[in-house]
């Protein structure tokens, strides 16, 4: 058997929340954005799957998919004055109205696919993936986030930008495959790359492989 030490897996949400924070303070911040991780994934969840739900079948039996989506989001944990049932709602209302009207045909759901070991990136193995897979109306590859939640400019920028590793390494297609669908604001743009943001990126994934161990696997020769 041979070992080979590989990067420490970091979540794009993680890692997009580091760039911009000072990195003195990010033993203390990395528990506090993972905890914020999985509530903020767990409190739409019910709209991401109703709306992949929505796509795969072309619009039918909506209101069982919505019925469907308000119970689960009636079973999500949620804080003082939050309402998981009416925000799962207007989110997928505003995806119905504006968003679905620009997908050509529905390719797949990215949804709950395994994660490990990740994708490679200034040594760290980058965790993730688009919501879900389609083409736009003149018959392009589109990977498409669903954004629900209020970000920080910064934070979205750096997560994009490392969603658009994930896109390039595991699917093979370039950064402005990517469509980032704002359940806000009603708005679908294509990702446009930066390289201010890609060099902070990299260093944060620099500094993130230097303070978390790298995992050693057992490979079998010749694997």
């Amino acid at each position: 058997m041979n070992e080979k030490k590989i990067g420490p897996g970091v979540h794009i949400y993680t890692l997009s929340r580091l760039v911009h924070a000072s990195a003195s303070s990010w033993e203390r911040k990395i528990q506090q954005i993972e905890q914020g991780r999985d509530k903020a994934y767990l409190y739409y969840q019910p709209m991401r799957e109703a709306a992949v739900a929505y796509c795969a079948t072309e619009g039918e039996d909506r209101d069982g998919i919505v019925s469907r989506m308000i119970a689960q989001a009636s079973r999500q944990p949620h804080g003082r004055g939050q309402d998981p049932e009416s925000d799962n709602l207007r989110a997928f209302e505003i995806f119905e109205s504006s968003c679905y009207p620009k997908i050509g045909a529905f390719v797949g759901s990215l949804l709950r696919k395994p994660q490990a070991p990740g994708v490679p990136f200034e040594g760290v193995m980058l965790l993730g993936a688009p919501h879900f897979q389609a083409l736009d109306e003149n018959g392009e590859t589109r990977f498409v986030f669903l954004q629900a939640s209020r970000w920080l400019d910064t934070e979205l920028n750096a997560y994009l930008e490392l969603l658009a590793v994930i896109v390039d390494k595991a699917y093979g297609e370039p950064p402005s495959s990517i469509w980032h669908m704002d359940l806000r604001a009603g708005s679908v743009s294509r990702h446009r790359p930066s390289i201010r943001v890609a060099k902070s990126c990299a260093a944060a994934a620099h500094h993130y492989a230097r303070m978390v161990p790298r995992r050693v696997l057992s490979l079998a020769v010749g694997a």
